[in-house]
């Protein structure tokens, strides 16, 4: 019924532990793996693979030198579910939620994506396994404007990460059909893909705990703002990015190719704005994330700080408790069962 896609590059402790965790939790469907490791971690992967014959059915593929959208759109030309669900190999998707996804999903197809609850979290020390520490809300909202149109001026206007949402398989393919053309890391692997989410239907949130994802050393991250924006590919990408955009819209809304041009235009350069502002004014005009900033690079200095202020942060009120740590380990909290399994990996293995 649904495929859960992963890619990965030289983190095979994470991926281990992640296939690890669905053995566990006996989880039924198709895992795909696009792996982008050398040689070492390769090794251990399929070490870790062929222990879970049996277990797990994994289909696990090399592509060495490849960014993530190329890797994506790899994965989708061989999936043959209905339903696609990507993660990170170092972070973690609840199967009874992905199940509560797919039915919502195919009970409304206006909606392109469903997902539901998430939270970040760190592990101390620094790894795979540690103690789970940090525990906040990851925001995953709803976009629900009826006009493609709406929905992508909305979504550039309240980004988030909506790729890591259930969606349906025609879908997740549309999203990375120019996966192998955009050069730009940016736009390939998150930006386009998202956006397109968006043009082709609704995204809904459920009441129900869907991700984890973890703060770590190891991140695969994106350009910084000025990388990104000086990169000699990055016209060429934008200029593919923005006819992508409009031709869905074209086709969902019915506008003139000149509108959706100016639809698409608008709606980014409006993105563009704020996140240059967030990127480059904020934390000059704002003290309190200075001191915060200089607060982080004391605590990386100091192991034992770190833990102390891991501590602190758990303390904390939060505007969504329901997802802190203290509530997500109650028995009495409706996410618990959900989460105790990952919490069990993590911290089982110090």
């Amino acid at each position: 019924m649904i495929t859960i896609t992963v890619t990965t590059k030289d983190r095979s402790d994470y991926l281990i532990r992640l296939l690890n965790y669905y053995a566990e939790v006996e989880y039924k469907h198709w895992i795909f793996i696009a792996d982008s490791s050398n040689e070492h971690h390769l090794k251990k992967t399929k070490e870790a693979i062929a222990r879970l014959e049996g277990k797990l059915k994994i289909v696990h593929r090399e592509y060495p030198g490849k960014i993530n959208a190329e890797c994506h759109k790899y994965l989708s030309d061989l999936i043959t579910t209905p339903y696609v669900a990507f993660i990170g190999d170092d972070d973690f998707l609840i199967p009874n939620s992905l199940e509560k996804c797919v039915g919502f999903l195919e009970k409304n197809p206006q909606y392109s994506s469903a997902h539901g609850a998430a939270v970040l979290f760190s592990a101390y020390p620094d790894g795979p396994y540690g103690e789970m520490r940090g525990v906040r809300q990851y925001s995953l909202r709803e976009n629900n404007a009826e006009k493609a149109s709406l929905r992508l001026s909305e979504y550039l206007n309240n980004y988030f990460v909506v790729m890591f949402a259930v969606h349906r398989r025609k879908t997740w393919q549309a999203m990375f059909k120019y996966g192998l053309a955009i050069k730009d890391k940016s736009f390939a692997d998150e930006l386009l893909p998202c956006s397109l989410s968006l043009v082709y239907g609704k995204a809904k949130k459920l009441d129900c705990f869907y991700m984890l994802r973890q703060g770590h050393e190891r991140r695969y991250l994106l350009p910084t703002w000025f990388d990104w924006i000086t990169n000699p590919k990055w016209f060429l990408s934008y200029d593919i990015f923005r006819k992508s955009l409009a031709e869905g819209l074209v086709k969902q809304e019915g506008v003139l190719q000149e509108e959706a041009n100016k639809i698409v235009e608008q709606a980014f350069f409006g993105f563009l704005r704020r996140y240059l502002i967030r990127k480059i004014d904020q934390p000059i005009k704002n003290p309190v994330l200075k001191i915060r900033q200089k607060l982080k690079e004391i605590v990386k200095l100091l192991p034992g700080i770190r833990r102390f202020w891991n501590f602190i942060k758990d303390l904390r009120p939060r505007a969504a408790d329901d997802l802190s740590l203290p509530a997500l380990l109650n028995p009495k909290s409706k996410y618990h069962d959900d989460f105790m399994p990952v919490y069990r990996i993590i911290e089982g293995s110090k």
